[in-house]
């Protein structure tokens, strides 16, 4: 169910194997929140032209963002590894906060959806997303350097289409009331959502030790 793989169902809500969170039993792969992670750090440096793209992605120790910032930023290759350690826990923290949410919250409405008998089909968000590409973009290649710029596959895109013909479809449902909608799925799914160890965020206070590594 969308980005949360249940082919890698668990019992209860506990976080295992190659596993960043859970919802129920559904799973968020390392290998998923990486690509978003990517995607969410392209977004962070263009709004500020010329900034490297520095994707911390391996807590809690970041070494491979210590390695990054050495190479993309000459500036701040004899700086402290404990000051850049420092930095890349922050950028960590706001950017995996930020594809938490998204992914996690997506798989909530995806999931309340699917209670609700709401059914969003694979023509309804080809066609969206052919009416927003024909108001954004004039031509294919137009389209191309936009998942190029922004790191996205045309099925990231496809994805965020159809997540918000669902979250639309349940507003709509609450007569327009979108923070009911945000109100009853966080009451439905928060007590089975968990995430796992340096990965805990608001949507998913529960931390469950994996069990593969505890």
């Amino acid at each position: 169910m969308g980005c949360l793989d249940s082919a890698l169902a668990r019992a209860g809500s506990v976080v295992r194997g190659d596993a960043v969170a859970s919802v129920s039993d559904r799973t968020l792969t390392t290998v998923v929140f990486v690509h978003w992670m990517k995607i969410a750090a392209k977004g962070n440096a263009s709004q500020k032209p010329g900034t490297p793209v520095i994707v911390p992605t391996d807590p809690p120790d970041f070494a491979g963002c210590i390695a990054q910032v050495r190479v993309r930023i000459p500036s701040l290759a004899s700086t402290s590894t404990a000051r850049i350690r420092s930095d890349c826990r922050a950028l960590f923290a706001a950017l995996s906060a930020q594809v938490l949410s998204f992914l996690i919250e997506a798989d909530w409405f995806e999931a309340d959806a699917a209670i609700d008998h709401i059914t969003v089909t694979n023509a309804q968000v080809a066609d969206a997303l052919g009416a927003d590409k024909r108001k954004q973009f004039p031509t294919a290649s137009a389209y191309r350097a936009f998942l190029k710029l922004t790191g996205q596959t045309n099925r990231d895109v496809l994805f965020r289409v159809r997540i918000n013909l669902i979250y639309d479809a349940l507003v709509k449902q609450a007569h327009g009331n979108s923070r009911e909608v945000e109100r009853h799925a966080r009451e439905q799914f928060l007590a089975t959502t968990s995430c796992a160890r340096y990965y805990v965020m608001s949507d998913c206070a529960n931390y469950r030790k994996n069990p593969a590594t505890a």
